[in-house]
């Protein structure tokens, strides 16, 4: 379906129904679009996210760490 018939049953009050505004298919009730994949979410980018974040964590573990030994060995030595 065109964008302008879209755009003309819209103004018109042609119906409920929900079309893609990329290609103009018929949007899923979920409202992702079954032929180029509007409204899907990329599962890549959540997944990069939360690996740069696990890494930040070990990262401030393994500080804290080195930070527990320096105090360890200053209350050995007496400093």
């Amino acid at each position: 379906m065109s964008k302008l018939t879209i755009a003309l049953g819209s103004l018109m009050g042609g119906g409920s129904k929900d079309y893609c505004p990329d290609c103009g298919c018929d949007m899923k009730s979920n409202g992702t679009c079954p032929e180029c994949g509007y409204g899907e979410q990329d599962d890549t980018e959540e997944s990069a996210d939360e690996g740069i974040k696990m890494q930040a964590l070990v990262d401030i573990k393994n500080d804290l760490q080195r930070v527990m030994e320096k105090i360890d060995r200053l209350i050995v030595n007496g400093d």
